[in-house]
């Protein structure tokens, strides 16, 4: 019997040690995390202080959430982009994700520009984040640096072909409406289409709030801002 309670024993720590330290231990630590204040800087980098010795609190950071990016990311989630986009920048220790080329805040030059490695505070104003598990298209991390206008990502998400054809990614046209143009025009709001994906004439094909939400939610996506609890990395810009 004592035998058996034995067995039993290191049988439990067999797999409940590394389920604690797997699993239940960085739970705890990331629950612990929080937002950082970033102060105001004099010009020789100092923190400036009142006559208490408090510092002036200019943002946080992360940035907090705003509703229109919680929602997009809803339509992130329930699209399945993080099937085949990652939104994950490894420390160059594990790999050279950032030294990838349109990971960071460059995206005009051939020659990778080193951009930091993401952490966890970089997830706290996310609801869920979404790392991903796959890279079957590219990281997400800075892709708000990649498209610079509403307009590129929304042509992104109709038809990525549009700006690659080599692109597998397919179109999320279903979250865009065909309708008859009212007033004298196309709408703000229209998409410049041209070729084959051009609507009929007199029609014009728009964003719905699905749409417009996931794109509220990309354009958010820049996580290379600058770390307060870290140096920055050359070449990393900041938000």
């Amino acid at each position: 019997m004592n035998q058996f309670r034995v067995f039993l024993l290191w049988l439990a720590l067999t797999f409940g040690l590394p389920w604690f330290v797997l699993l239940i231990w960085p739970t705890l630590k990331m629950s612990s995390i929080e937002p950082l204040p970033v102060y105001e800087l004099d010009e020789k980098g100092k923190k400036v202080v009142d006559d208490n010795g408090n510092g002036n609190i200019v943002s946080y950071y992360p940035p907090l959430a705003s509703g229109s990016k919680t929602a997009g990311e809803a339509i992130y989630v329930r699209e399945g982009c993080a099937q085949c986009h990652s939104q994950l920048i490894r420390d160059p220790r594990v790999a050279m994700d950032s030294y990838k080329r349109e990971w960071g805040p460059v995206f005009d030059s051939m020659a990778p520009q080193e951009t930091r490695p993401t952490n966890p505070r970089d997830y706290l104003a996310e609801h869920h984040p979404v790392i991903g598990l796959r890279r079957l298209g590219g990281d997400l991390s800075n892709v708000a640096f990649r498209y610079g206008s509403r307009e590129q990502m929304h042509l992104l998400l109709y038809d990525s072909r549009i700006a690659q054809p080599a692109s597998n990614m397919p179109p999320y046209r279903f979250l865009y409406e065909t309708r008859k143009i009212e007033g004298k025009g196309p709408s703000l709001r229209a998409l410049a289409l041209t070729g084959e994906l051009a609507p009929e004439a007199g029609y014009e094909v728009i964003p719905t709030g699905d749409a417009e939400a996931l794109v509220d939610y990309l354009m958010a996506l820049k996580k290379n801002y600058t770390d307060p609890s870290r140096p920055v990395v050359a070449g990393a810009g900041a938000n």
